[in-house]
């Protein structure tokens, strides 16, 4: 912002109401003329910018945790299918209505496990 000529001046009360708005707590300075010069402006971006990542990082995390356990449910409910085929004490529906799992899913596993 203090590249682009209109933004290198601001008004300390220009200042002061953005603070009061945005409960920032932005700092002027001024320079050899006496100007404020519009750092304050910059310094608010940089503060949204870092507002912006921390509220990524916590979603990405939110949504890592729901995959995870989704991921975990579904292993889960493989591999009680598995441990069901190997008892043979259970039928295809038995298991099928236990675990959620489909019978194509249940007979491909009793395949790849040789059950």
């Amino acid at each position: 912002m203090t590249d682009n000529k209109r933004f290198q001046n601001i008004d300390r009360k220009a200042v002061q109401v953005i603070n009061t708005v945005t409960h920032s707590d932005l700092k002027v300075e001024e320079n050899e003329d006496g100007e404020s010069m519009c750092i304050a402006l910059d310094q608010l971006r940089e503060e949204f910018k870092e507002e912006g990542r921390i509220e990524g990082r916590r979603e990405g995390i939110r949504e890592g945790i729901k995959e995870g356990i989704i991921e975990g449910k579904a292993a889960e409910r493989i591999a009680s299918a598995v441990r069901m085929l190997k008892t043979g004490e259970y039928s295809l529906s038995q298991i099928t209505s236990i675990t959620l799992l489909s019978e194509e899913e249940i007979q491909a596993l009793s395949q790849k496990n040789n059950i």
